[in-house]
C-alpha cells in the first residue's frame, strides 16, 4: 500500500471518519478550529475598536480636558425664606436622586427649616394660648367685681 493511501485508510475506518479522541470527527474538528480562529479575531478586533472609541471620546472629545465635570444636582424649589411654611410648601418639596439616595444636606436642610418654623410656631401658640388665659381670667374677675361697685352706689 503507498504511503497516500495508509494516511487515507487510517483516517477513515469503515466508511466514516476517523475519530479524533475528543468524540468529534477529525472533518468536523478541523472546522472547529477555524471558527474558533474567527471568533478570536473577531473578539480581538472589537476589543481594539471599543478600546479606540473609548479613547477618543474621552481625549479628543473636550476643549482642553477629558471630560467636563457635571455640576452636582440641587434641590430644584427650596422652600421659600420669605414667609412662613405652608403645606403646599411641604407636599411640593423634591429632593434630587443621588447615587445612595437623597442628598443629605439637602434632607438636613429642610429638616432643619421645618424644625425651626414649628419650634416657632409651637412657642407663638402657647404665647397665645398664655394670653387668652390671662385675658379670660381677667374677663371674669372683672364682672364680678362690676356689680359689686355698682351696688355700693
Amino acid at each position: 500500500m503507498p504511503r497516500g493511501e495508509r494516511a487515507e485508510a487510517r483516517r477513515v475506518e469503515h466508511g466514516r471518519p476517523l475519530d479524533t479522541g475528543w468524540g468529534v470527527p477529525e472533518a468536523q474538528h478541523n472546522r472547529r478550529g477555524t471558527s474558533a480562529m474567527f471568533m478570536f479575531l473577531f473578539l480581538v478586533v472589537a476589543l481594539v475598536v471599543v478600546v479606540g472609541a473609548v479613547t477618543l471620546s474621552v481625549v479628543g472629545g473636550g476643549e482642553s480636558s477629558a471630560l467636563p465635570e457635571t455640576p452636582p444636582e440641587r434641590l430644584q424649589d427650596p422652600l421659600p425664606l420669605d414667609r412662613p411654611l405652608h403645606r403646599g410648601d411641604v407636599e411640593a418639596l423634591r429632593f434630587p436622586l443621588t447615587m445612595r439616595g437623597y442628598r443629605m444636606a439637602d434632607v438636613d436642610d429642610a429638616l432643619g427649616r421645618l424644625g425651626a418654623e414649628l419650634a416657632e410656631r409651637d412657642a407663638r401658640i402657647s404665647d397665645l394660648e398664655a394670653a387668652l388665659a390671662g385675658a379670660a381670667h381677667a374677663a371674669r374677675s372683672t364682672s364680678l367685681d362690676k356689680p359689686a361697685e355698682e351696688d355700693n352706689r
